[in-house]
């Protein structure tokens, strides 16, 4: 029997630094203010990548790894969907019968 199951699909490390956007000279939301986010990310960026090659810099950075996750079926692997076939419930892709039990999580 199958049931859900999350695997992740894509991992990136993202490096947030200390109130970059705090200070906008723009009304949030406005497409001057995401212009202006856009391009002070771009320099931040730059910035960064200068540093990591000096190592001089004190400013705070936090890093974290963000995960893409999916739910899939346990059996075959592809993205879960239910559909009943015959009565019964199973998965869509393969026809496999769900556990109901697990199919919670």
């Amino acid at each position: 029997m199958s049931h859900k199951t999350k695997r992740t699909t894509g991992v990136r490390i993202v490096c947030s630094p200390n109130r970059l956007f705090s200070y906008a000279p723009h009304q949030w939301g406005t497409k001057q203010y995401w212009d202006w986010c856009e391009r002070q990310a771009a320099e931040w960026c730059a910035e960064f990548h200068a540093f990591m090659r000096d190592h001089r810099s004190r400013d705070p950075v936090s890093m974290d790894v963000e995960r893409d996750t999916e739910t899939v079926c346990s059996k075959c692997g592809e993205r879960w969907e239910e559909d009943i076939i015959e009565g019964t419930l199973c998965c869509a892709s393969c026809g496999d019968p769900v556990d109901v039990k697990e199919t919670t999580t």
